[in-house]
């Protein structure tokens, strides 16, 4: 089930493409039976912060060799070196993920243990004034949409205000 819609500021493409980059590193890079988890929950910020969105991607596979940790989100890393661009694999997922997030102006993080990993994607919110109906920080559009719930899928879509 569903919750309520969570708005984030920016291009609904890139943000689609980001997540679909985390989606598919979890597949490729897990084993077979793997679950991987979608969930998309906000905080309150008070400060110059102001309210986030924080869209966490997590599995329970193998985790992630500490030494690879520190330079994951750079452009041609690889967590199986065996794998090369011939059998699904350049290297640029995560480091277009940073990429998209950063251009978004938030952070993406990972977390990881034998027990598995976490992705975690922090981005500013944004808050529609319902009263008014437009949004509250002064932006004159809102291109993406994130359902505020934990599901198997997060939907990413264009609206205007």
């Amino acid at each position: 089930m569903l919750g309520e819609a969570v708005l984030v500021q920016g291009d609904a493409e890139q943000l689609h493409h980001m997540i679909a980059n985390l989606l598919a590193n979890a597949g490729t890079h897990t084993p077979t039976g793997t679950h991987v988890t979608v969930s998309v929950n906000t905080r309150d910020a008070t400060g110059a912060d102001g309210p986030r969105v924080q869209l966490t991607v997590s599995d329970d596979g193998n985790g992630i060799d500490d030494e690879l940790v520190p330079v994951l989100f750079e452009r041609f890393v690889r967590g199986d070196p065996s794998r090369t661009r011939a059998n699904g694999s350049t290297g640029l997922g995560l480091a277009i993920v940073r990429s998209i997030v950063e251009a978004h102006d938030g952070t993406v993080t990972v977390a990881t243990s034998a027990a598995g990993r976490r992705f975690l994607v922090d981005l500013p919110r944004v808050c529609l004034d319902e009263h008014e109906g437009v949004v509250a920080d002064g932006a004159d559009r809102v291109d993406a949409v994130m359902a505020d719930t934990e599901s198997p899928a997060v939907a990413s879509t264009a609206v205007a205000t």
